[in-house]
């Protein structure tokens, strides 16, 4: 299930390939025992996004385990504007959003928020200065490779859970 680099002599590493969740679980408990058992040993781990949807149980070896995750979306649950919506979505339909990632309400939020104002406003002198909604887990900056091309998100998310069980998020535009 792993991929190994034997291309260079010096070093190699392995890329973990998708997994479904409890493969993740697995894996991640692995390699929090192997990291437990050989604390001086440095190491660092590339995940996939869908392992944020992990429980609370084995998201501790992401911060334990020094995990950077690639991603082109991301909420933090602690953040009030976060919090409201889960609330007000289970007011409205309920039921909680789906733990996984990325949640499909938050993402329908940020599309519309995104699109309708600027569909709205597209051929009007206050489409710069119209307000717009904050986005809750998707950030939207679309631009084109070529002229031949379609416009592509380019935007995205590197999603670092440190040592110290921090979560450091950036924003790449």
């Amino acid at each position: 299930r792993y991929w190994r680099d034997w291309s260079s002599d010096v070093c190699s590493s392995d890329l973990p390939t998708p997994m479904n969740m409890q493969e993740t679980n697995n894996l991640l408990t692995r390699l929090g025992a192997f990291h437990k058992a050989n604390p001086n040993f440095q190491m660092a781990l590339v995940g996939y996004p869908d392992w944020m949807a992990t429980n609370k149980g084995y998201q501790k070896y992401l911060y334990d385990l020094n995990t950077v995750i690639y991603s082109n979306f991301y909420a933090d649950a602690q953040q009030k504007n976060i919090r409201n919506f889960q609330i007000l979505f289970n007011q409205t339909y309920d039921q909680n959003l789906m733990n996984m990632f990325p949640k499909y309400g938050m993402m329908g939020y940020d599309i519309a928020g995104y699109f309708i104002p600027r569909m709205v406003f597209e051929k009007s002198e206050v489409l710069d200065s119209a307000s717009y909604l904050g986005p809750l887990q998707n950030e939207f900056k679309f631009g084109t490779n070529n002229a031949l091309s379609g416009a592509s998100n380019q935007s995205f998310y590197i999603i670092h859970y440190t040592p110290n069980n921090e979560v450091e998020v950036k924003v790449m535009n």
